[in-house]
Formats: structure tokens, sequence, C-alpha cells
């Protein structure tokens, strides 16, 4: 599936590298419990509806959709920091996705620089991947407010990448159309027994094994 002159990958993280996309889900289901189930299981389900998006810009909506009302900044900072607490530990704790880890050094042997392309806080991935010790993998990591497909571009221009050469591994149709931004080839992955959100005509993974075998 991966050709054999790759300038560069971007990845994302969750999902991606490791298997935190359910406790992001469950943290949004927590995080607007205090008003009420019905608000909760909306937030939630925003969530699923736009993984990949910055949580910042999920509050926003999710509080004009759900609550009439506009999430102002301080508050957005408020919620941004209750949801980091409630999910840094339990990341820290995740299994990574089934071969990564092999496929990141992998790469890294054969001299492909990998970049993480995420919507978790800047600050907050760094601080992830420090803890889990795999920061070194990456040639570089960004997070928000940085957009994936605006960094993809810089990265591209910096390197001067052939777009040709580069693939994008994302799990969610946003992670899709930042790729299409970009104009580079993307790869899905969906976990096994998990609904394929992406067209047929996507190539797809449900691990990184698929990629190194």
């Amino acid at each position: 599936m991966l050709p054999k002159n790759l300038d560069a990958l971007f990845l994302d993280f969750d999902g991606v590298v490791v298997e935190s996309a359910n406790i992001k889900t469950q943290a949004f289901y927590e995080l607007y419990l205090p008003y009420g189930t019905e608000v909760a299981d909306n937030a939630k389900n925003y969530h699923l509806q736009y993984q990949g998006v910055n949580r910042y810009k999920k509050f926003e909506e999710i509080h004009k959709l759900f609550l009439n009302r506009a999430c102002l900044e301080d508050e957005k900072e408020k919620l941004s920091t209750k949801f980091s607490e409630i999910v840094f530990e339990k990341i820290i704790e995740a299994p990574l996705v089934e071969g990564v880890l092999g496929f990141l050094r992998e790469m890294q042997k054969q001299v492909i620089p990998i970049f993480l392309l995420s919507a978790t806080p800047h600050e907050e991935l760094l601080g992830i991947c420090k803890e889990r010790k795999i920061l070194s993998y990456f040639k570089g990591a960004y997070g928000a407010p940085y957009e994936k497909s605006a960094m993809g571009k810089k990265i591209i221009s910096d390197y001067h990448f052939n777009k040709e050469s580069i693939i994008f591994i994302g799990d969610s149709l946003s992670d899709f159309k930042a790729a299409s931004t970009i104009d580079i080839t993307f790869v899905g992955r969906v976990p096994d027994g998990e609904e394929n959100p992406f067209d047929s005509s996507i190539k797809t993974i449900t691990n990184f094994l698929e990629l190194i075998q």
C-alpha cells in the first residue's frame, strides 16, 4: 500500500497512533453531563460527527446548538482544561494502535520523516508524546491551533516535498478533507469491527501490521 519512494508521512494522533478516540468521546459526554443527559448525548454525538476538529470549535458549536448560547473565551479555556484533566492520564495508559511502534521504527530506519497533525492542543500533544516516549519518532508534531491542512502545506513547502510522495493516515472524515485540501493521498484507519466512515474508493487499514508485512 505504501509507495517505495515516500518523501514523508502525515499521521493523525487519536485513533491512529493511540487507541484514544473512545476516551475523548466519553470525555465529551462527561464534560456536558452537568447540563443533563440529553445535552451530554448531543455533545458526544456532535464530537463523533466531527472527529478531527479542534475542541474549541466543538465547544462553540455545542453551546450554540444545544445550550442556545455562546461559549465565551474564558469558558472555552475552562472546558478545555477540564477535558485535559479527564483524558490525559487515560491516554497515557491507553494502548498504541497495533503495529504502530514497529511501523514508526521501520520508517525511522528508512529515514522517512513522519509528522503528526492533530486537533489536540499543541502543548498537550507534545506532553502526551513525551510521556509515552514516542516524540523522537516524529520530525514534527503539530496540534491546535495549527490547522492540519495549512500545516501540511507549510511542511511540504518548507521541506520541498513532492505531494505525490506523501501519504496522510487518519481516522476521520476531517482528516480525509485535510488530505484532499493539501492534495495528497489519504489512507483511512478503521478499527476492526467498527463502521467504515469512508467511501469505498478510499484505501483503509485496521492496524499498522498491514503496512510493515
